[in-house]
């Protein structure tokens, strides 16, 4: 992603692309531990994310402004987590699964994995896997078989002592997970 080249604004690209560049370059710089690049990349998602030129833009039959918020908070999010606060993390976390759940529905999704993956990890970095597996089982509702979130959710309860639940938890992930060529190690991958 680090070496891709920014989309120009002409020509085609829409200020959602260039978002969505700033971003994905974000994570990456993030993962990278380039912590002081991905705050720029942040700026200037937020930047655009106020335009009026985006304000105009649709992304699958939803406002593409309200996708980039999503974007803007999972990037701000998981800066807050790297730096442990995990407070704000979560927050933002929470306004983004409350965005992302007013999405229209389209398939595939407009938003490209479920929010509440990331919130439920974040809740598990955190200490607070009652909560997380509060994060995990809400995803379930929309996803059943979401393999991440079987696998958080297990994790969440095996945290708590919830043996017996893990365990079921645990045989619906393998089910999901029968024909995945990766091992899960957290329900989002930082």
């Amino acid at each position: 992603m680090l070496a891709k080249e920014a989309p120009t604004g002409a020509a085609g690209s829409t200020q959602y692309a260039i978002a969505i560049h700033h971003y994905a370059r974000g994570l990456a710089l993030a993962a990278k531990g380039q912590l002081e690049e991905a705050p720029k990349e942040l700026a200037a998602l937020r930047t655009i994310q106020t335009s009026e030129a985006l304000s105009k833009e649709m992304v699958n039959f939803s406002p593409a402004v309200d996708v980039v918020k999503i974007a803007g908070n999972i990037l701000e999010a998981d800066l807050a987590a790297r730096a442990k606060k995990y407070d704000d993390a979560i927050r933002l976390l929470k306004e983004a699964a409350a965005i992302e759940d007013t999405l229209a529905y389209t398939e595939p999704p407009t938003w490209h994995h479920p929010v509440r993956q990331i919130l439920g990890a974040v809740q598990l970095e955190a200490g607070k896997p009652a909560d997380a597996q509060q994060s995990y089982e809400e995803d379930l509702k929309k996803w059943p078989n979401n393999g991440w979130s079987l696998f958080g959710l297990a994790q969440a309860l095996r945290a708590q002592d919830k043996m017996e639940a893990a365990t079921v938890a645990e045989s619906r992930f393998k089910s999901a997970w029968q024909r995945a060529d990766v091992k899960l190690t957290a329900s989002v991958i930082r």
